[in-house]
């Protein structure tokens, strides 16, 4: 028998080695991209909680009970960038304007204010829920009220 002296490797342990080198390059990549997606989506979540509470703390400030009760005639409304300057809309296209980081959200806010129930007219409570849109179809929502003084 012969006594044969290795030196180097074989065809078949480099493509192992390179295949196990490559699997484990490739989960690195993914986790860093998710990593980094995860970040960007909480970037943009903080940013969109905002720009929520900012159009809340507007409409609640600058509206009044009567005006948005009137304008909503006794049924659920949603107010919209582009239902904004809707004849008789006690609301200004302003609130749609804000911006965070870059990033103006218009498109990505609706307002919805809930019908009137009995408990809410008896105490004249008007509520409503901002939804921003963030990063892809995330959202978050924000609640609110309108009251009579």
């Amino acid at each position: 028998m012969k006594n044969m002296n290795h030196h180097g490797f074989t065809l078949v342990e480099a493509i192992a080695s390179i295949v196990v080198v490559s699997i484990v390059l490739t989960t690195a990549a993914i986790l860093i991209v998710n990593a980094y997606n995860q970040s960007v989506a909480t970037s943009r979540q903080i940013d969109a909680v905002q720009v929520g509470s900012r159009i809340r703390d507007d409409i609640a400030a600058d509206a009044t009970y009567a005006a948005v009760a009137a304008w909503m005639d006794g049924a659920a409304a949603t107010l919209t960038a582009d239902s904004c300057d809707d004849p008789g809309s006690p609301f200004s296209c302003g609130l749609f304007a804000y911006e965070a980081d870059g990033v103006v959200y218009d498109a990505e806010v609706a307002v919805s204010f809930a019908a009137p129930t009995a408990e809410s007219l008896l105490y004249k409570v008007i509520r409503f829920t901002v939804v921003v849109t963030y990063y892809g179809e995330r959202t978050i929502s924000i609640e609110g009220m309108i009251y009579d003084v």
